[in-house]
């Protein structure tokens, strides 16, 4: 990406929208991949639950059900064996495009020199109520359970890459963030996005994940979230 690019999408992050869109930054043929593979039967591959302050280098990947056990996240580390390689590999290449966009040197969060480690989170969502409460990050709120330390740090940018349809998977609700801090901005509804689409966006925006109403049960609201855990903290 050439830096005159690149200043164009910061500009857009930081200083007008609060987010930026990368189109089609999965192909359709890999969507599909990824969108099979991920809602098969695939649990036993994973452990159960674990805290943020838990996870150590080597920590294997593992999943969490709620709010019932139709909604699920799969979590998985930069140094887990992968379940599927495909969207391993888009993975790296998210966490490269934000660490350009951050500034930072492009194997942040891909080894251990850089005291941070990428997870990422294959969620789907088919329940209705408010499944992620809202809530703002690195901006001094306290954490039970942190991924690292969240003072505030209007730099940081978050990641949501988007495997479902709205409108065809799901209609209403889904990932909302609140730019102007009166009303929120849906994505798919307010703001037009399609399954393959990568949303970068400034974690310090308040964001919800509520109000689905699911169309197809297998895919509901699906996605992928780029967390990524301190492992210098330990």
């Amino acid at each position: 990406m050439t830096s005159h690019r690149m200043e164009e999408i910061r500009k857009e992050i930081y200083n007008k929208n609060g987010f930026h869109i990368i189109r089609n930054f999965i192909d359709a043929k890999n969507l599909l991949h990824i969108r099979n593979a991920w809602t098969s039967d695939i649990a036993f591959n994973f452990d159960d639950f674990k805290k943020n302050k838990e996870i150590v280098p080597g920590t294997n990947a593992y999943a969490y059900f709620r709010p019932t056990k139709m909604d699920f996240s799969f979590c998985t580390h930069i140094w887990n064996r992968p379940y599927d390689e495909i969207l391993h590999s888009f993975a790296y290449k998210a966490q490269i495009f934000r660490n350009e966009i951050e500034g930072k040197a492009l194997y942040h969060g891909l080894h251990e020199a850089s005291g941070k480690a990428l997870q990422y989170r294959v969620c789907r969502t088919v329940s209705d109520g408010i499944v992620v409460k809202k809530h703002a990050d690195f901006f001094n709120e306290l954490r039970s359970d942190p991924t690292e330390n969240h003072s505030f740090d209007p730099s940081r940018i978050q990641l949501t890459l988007l495997l479902s349809d709205f409108d065809i998977d799901y209609r209403s609700g889904g990932f909302k963030l609140w730019i102007n801090q009166t009303e929120p901005t849906l994505f798919g509804d307010d703001v037009r996005v399609c399954a393959g689409d990568l949303i970068a966006w400034r974690y310090s925006i308040p964001h919800e994940v509520s109000g689905v109403k699911c169309l197809d049960p297998k895919f509901g609201f699906l996605r992928v979230i780029f967390p990524q855990i301190d492992i210098r903290k330990k």
